[in-house]
């Protein structure tokens, strides 16, 4: 099953507005370097991981099932279910274990290519559906995955004009109780010269720079790629403005910093997209 497609993505300046230094990018969001279709089994992709030299890990809505994408073979070289079907938003490895998370804010733990979904470790967590948890993140750094919101920012009350991140501890397998980054919706118009309340910025994926540790943030709903440093103040902003991104649903970064990004298909096929780290420096 054939679905790569090969770009002439150029490393350059970007076209669009920011509040950091363009020059300095290490990507060109306008000329991505490859382009992946995918089949129509996994239209609408809501999270993505890299596993190792090209491959990766996605995982799509409504379905508990982990796919391996071969991208030099140009296909989905395995399947792995781990457990009951669910709003499944994110997915990240961390050493031998693949986390998956639910919308409700569950967190779902299972060996890389189990054969038996009961191996399956589930930790229920403070988030709730009105979170509508959708990025996930292992921040090695500090042992933990990072959970972005879309929706309120509180456990119990929302956090007004603020979209949250959330860390699980990976060694007490807990929630913290307080955000550990919030994000003001306000602060994002301004800097991309909007005022569309509607359509705010609204996280759809996060993954954390492997090279530089900033936590990058793509949002769907808003069309933006947000870039906060280790304290949580924005980097970098750039409006999504290429055709190629469709629905960004995942992101994630191979250990020599190429950035792939996923695209639900909304009625045609997924995409991934990956951006060749170009180090400005």
């Amino acid at each position: 099953m054939c679905f790569f497609t090969s770009c002439s993505g150029r490393r350059g300046e970007q076209n669009t507005t920011d509040s950091g230094n363009t020059q300095n990018f290490p990507y060109t969001l306008e000329n991505a370097d490859d382009k992946l279709f995918l089949p129509s089994e996994i239209e609408e992709i809501s999270g993505l991981s890299y596993l190792e030299e090209n491959k990766l890990l996605c995982i799509q809505d409504e379905q508990a099932v982990i796919y391996t994408i071969d991208m030099k073979e140009e296909k989905i070289s395995s399947e792995q279910k781990f457990g009951k079907n669910g709003d499944y938003e994110g997915i990240e490895l961390v050493g031998k274990h693949v986390y998956a998370v639910r919308s409700d804010g569950q967190v779902y733990k299972t060996p890389v290519n189990a054969i038996d979904e009961s191996l399956t470790e589930v930790f229920k967590t403070s988030l709730s559906h009105k979170n509508d948890v959708e990025g996930l993140a292992y921040d090695a750094e500090n042992k933990r995955l990072l959970l972005a919101c879309k929706g309120i920012s509180g456990l119990k009350n929302d956090i007004p004009g603020s979209r949250a991140i959330y860390a699980f501890d990976l060694t007490t397998h807990q929630l913290q109780d307080e955000p550990v980054f919030l994000i003001e919706i306000d602060q994002v118009n301004a800097l991309l010269n909007r005022n569309d309340k509607k359509n705010a910025f609204r996280p759809s994926g996060i993954a954390v720079h492997p090279l530089t540790g900033q936590l990058y943030i793509i949002a769907s709903v808003g069309k933006v790629l947000i870039v906060l440093n280790k304290n949580g103040s924005i980097d970098s902003i750039f409006p999504l403005t290429s055709s190629d991104f469709k629905q960004p649903e995942g992101i994630c970064f191979a250990p020599n910093g190429d950035m792939f990004i996923s695209n639900e298909g909304k009625g045609s096929r997924s995409t991934i997209l990956r951006y060749n780290y170009a180090n400005n420096e």
